[in-house]
């Protein structure tokens, strides 16, 4: 169990040292803060919380998906080009827990990453409808 929870711990490692991890994050936190400018509800804060929920975590989850690719891929290149994966390969280790290590490192990253975008899309939900009441109550 160690060897597979340090092969993750190698995985997230790598991802955030080559920056792949960061501009994920960048890219989230775009999509999350640029959809509701560009997709309008019906104007009632209700409208207002579904148009955020809805296309902005679903469009979340994509890029998510797109991520989890790019970011294995990315890692496990790095991995072959550094020969960290040659080192990991002669190691006493057998190739479901190199496997199962990688999937657990990639599956962290994503958890921070759909983390990140949970508290981004409160943030603005909690934003948009404080400004929406504000401008209503006035």
């Amino acid at each position: 169990m160690s060897s597979i929870i340090a092969i993750a711990v190698l995985s997230v490692r790598s991802a955030v040292r080559s920056k792949v991890f960061a501009s994920l994050l960048v890219l989230l936190l775009l999509v999350i803060a640029g959809l509701p400018l560009v997709v309008r509800g019906d104007g009632t804060p209700n409208g207002e919380a579904k148009i955020i929920l809805h296309y902005t975590l679903g469009l979340a989850a994509i890029v998510l998906g797109i991520a989890t690719v790019w970011s294995s891929c990315g890692t496990i290149a790095l991995e072959v080009e550094g020969r960290q994966m040659q080192l990991a390969a002669v190691k006493p280790v057998s190739e479901i827990e190199i496997w199962f290590g990688k999937w657990l490192g990639v599956l962290f990253l994503n958890a921070v990453l759909l983390l990140g975008a949970g508290l981004a899309v409160e943030l603005l939900l909690r934003h948009r409808t404080a400004t929406r009441f504000a401008s209503a109550a006035d």
